[in-house]
């Protein structure tokens, strides 16, 4: 494998897990994620694809 394989697998299994929990910052489902750091990074994944979600919204000319 090469880094560009690497880092479309991580994307891409970040943004299934996303999707799947629809993001990382309710209550419950942030509360059942163990550590502190694993908690930071699911809500800084969760943001990311919400910001991405929103920059197409923007460009669609929804706002």
């Amino acid at each position: 494998m090469n880094v560009n394989e690497d880092v479309r697998r991580l994307y891409n299994e970040c943004k299934r897990l996303d999707k799947e929990y629809k993001g990382f910052n309710s209550g419950k489902t942030i509360e059942e994620i163990e550590t502190d750091e694993e908690r930071r990074f699911a809500v800084h994944i969760s943001n990311f694809f919400l910001a991405e979600r929103q920059k197409d919204v923007v460009k669609k000319g929804v706002f």
